[in-house]
């Protein structure tokens, strides 16, 4: 083989990792988008709750702590709820948090794809509607 075409293959075997791994960790190429559909997934089954106390799992600097009872505000600036609980994949990535779906009582599994902090007005934003929350997969643990 030439090569240019071991080059060339190396450079198709790079492209196809990058673009798994992308795929497997849910990365967009860049800031959370709030409302990404596919990279908006979770395998719910995998995730577990991450309790406030761990000091080395963190979300874009914050602590577990300081993540719960954070409030969520959907669309039209209406407000979805407060955290109640942080789940994590298996290498301790935070991945989703839940909200209680309120008069249900059903507490909902939100993918961190789906949401985006402001720093300002301390508060995660998501362009979900509170009637969209029934549709989201259901924490039961």
């Amino acid at each position: 083989m030439s090569t240019r075409m071991a080059a060339a293959a190396f450079v198709a075997l790079a492209a196809l990792s990058v673009g798994s791994v992308a795929a497997q960790t849910g990365a967009t190429g860049g800031a959370s988008q709030p409302g990404a559909s596919q990279s908006a997934q979770v395998n719910v089954d995998a995730l577990k709750p991450i309790s406030e106390y761990a000091t080395t799992v963190t979300y874009n600097g914050m602590s577990v702590a300081s993540l719960k009872g954070t409030d969520v505000k959907g669309a039209n600036d209406e407000t979805l709820g407060k955290i109640h609980t942080v789940l994590a994949d298996a290498h301790d990535t935070i991945r989703a948090v839940t909200l209680n779906a309120g008069a249900s009582g059903k507490e909902v599994v939100v993918p961190m794809a789906r949401l985006k902090y402001d720093p300002g007005a301390k508060v995660f934003t998501t362009n979900l509607a509170k009637n969209d929350l029934s549709s989201l997969p259901e924490w039961k643990r």
